[in-house]
C-alpha cells in the first residue's frame, strides 16, 4: 500500500470507519517493524517502540492532515519515539548487588564495537550481491517498505520482488558466511 492509500485510510479513519483503521494498522505494523528494527534492532527495542509508535499513531490521528503525505507524517512520529525510547532507555540505572558484577556486564564500547562490526559485515555483503536482489533487500529490509511499494517503486510484480527477496537472502547469508570465515 502507498502512501496516498494509507492517507485515505486515515482520512477515513477520522471520520468513524473502524475497518479502514483496523486495515490501516494492519497495513503499517510491518512497515514500521522493519523501520525501527533497521535503526535499533541491535538494542532489542524493536516491539517496545512498534507499539509505541502505534500508540501516539492513534492518539495523533486527530492530526493529521489529508493534504500531506502520510508516511512523512507517521515516520516523524516513529522517529520521535525512538529517540524518546533510546534518551529514557540510556537514563535508566541498573542496581547491583556486588560492584564486582559491574565487570561482567559488556561496556556500551563493546556492544556499539560489535554492532559496528556486524553492521559493516552485512553492509559488505549486501554491496556483493547483484543489484537487482540488493535494491529489492534494501528497500523492504533497510528502508522498510511494503513489498508492494518496492514493487512499484522498481516497476516490477509483487511476485518478482518476494522472488529477489528469497534469492537475495540466500546469497546474502552465503557471502556473509564467506566473509566471517576470512575474518
Amino acid at each position: 500500500m502507498d502512501s496516498t492509500s494509507r492517507g485515505s485510510l486515515m482520512v477515513r479513519a477520522q471520520n468513524g470507519d473502524t475497518e479502514a483503521y483496523n486495515m490501516l494498522l494492519k497495513d503499517l505494523l510491518p512497515m514500521l517493524t522493519g523501520f525501527i528494527e533497521s535503526r535499533v534492532g541491535f538494542l532489542g527495542m524493536t516491539d517496545d517502540i512498534v507499539q509505541e509508535t502505534l500508540l501516539a499513531v492513534h492518539k495523533a490521528r486527530h492530526s493529521y492532515d489529508g493534504q500531506q503525505s502520510f508516511n512523512a507524517w507517521m515516520f516523524a512520529i516513529a522517529r520521535y519515539k525512538m529517540v524518546d525510547h533510546i534518551r529514557k532507555a540510556s537514563r535508566q540505572t541498573q542496581k547491583f548487588k556486588d560492584v564486582d558484577d559491574i565487570d561482567k556486564l559488556p561496556s556500551i564500547v563493546e556492544r556499539e564495537d560489535s554492532y559496528n562490526d556486524q553492521t559493516e559485515l552485512v553492509r559488505a555483503a549486501l554491496s556483493k550481491l547483484p543489484s537487482k536482489y540488493r535494491d529489492c533487500i534494501t528497500l523492504t529490509k533497510i528502508k522498510g517498505h511494503t513489498v508492494e511499494e518496492a514493487a512499484k517503486q522498481l516497476n516490477l510484480s509483487i511476485a518478482n520482488v518476494k522472488t529477489r527477496c528469497s534469492r537475495g537472502y540466500k546469497m546474502l547469508y552465503t557471502k556473509l558466511e564467506h566473509l566471517l570465515h576470512e575474518s
